[in-house]
């Protein structure tokens, strides 16, 4: 097994490594020292596309900006949930009329 490394001072990450590893990844972990929403600017189409869970692992001191866009998506993505759901059950109703 051939061990890669990757170094930011040498190159993107974001293009170089991460990008290309979560093309049709099924689950996604990460461990980090500190961690930026802004990854979800540079591979939020990567991570989106993933089907299983994402897992992030990092210190609490987080800024409270991130934390505040973290809370809203997950509403957002309840109300988009609900409302697929709403949808879905009156096309079921109206097959039934």
């Amino acid at each position: 097994m051939e061990i890669n490394r990757y170094s930011s001072r040498r190159q993107r990450l974001d293009r170089s490594f991460l990008a290309a590893r979560l093309h049709a990844a099924l689950d996604y972990g990460h461990i980090a020292g500190y961690f930026s929403f802004s990854l979800l600017e540079v591979v939020g189409e990567e991570l989106e596309a993933i089907t299983g869970k994402i897992r992030v692992i990092c210190n609490s001191d987080l800024n409270p900006l991130d934390v505040q866009t973290a809370k809203a998506a997950k509403i957002a993505l309840r109300k988009k949930d609900a409302h697929a759901a709403g949808l879905l059950a009156g096309a079921v109703r109206n097959d039934h009329v």
